[in-house]
């Protein structure tokens, strides 16, 4: 191993990490405006990898309402718990 091998490996899984929340929030972003159950159950999981649990909360919380006899919005407001 050269020196700096192992800082430049970090950086490497950094930039790939950066990338991957990059995406997440990019998915989010374009089903904002999504009206289907399933999109906006995914919308709701993304929010929560995202670290926005105020607002995975508040989606899943109208889908409850919005769909009382479906349980993927219960299950969303489970994974808060």
């Amino acid at each position: 191993d050269e020196p700096g091998d192992d800082k430049a490996a970090a950086f490497k899984k950094r930039l790939a990490d950066v990338d991957a929340t990059a995406e997440t929030a990019r998915r989010a972003a374009a089903l904002a405006q999504a009206s289907g159950l399933a999109e906006r159950v995914e919308r709701g999981h993304l929010l929560l990898k995202l670290g926005r649990r105020g607002a995975a909360e508040a989606t899943f919380t109208a889908l409850r309402r919005e769909h009382p006899g479906d349980a993927r919005p219960l299950t969303g407001l489970a994974s808060l718990a």
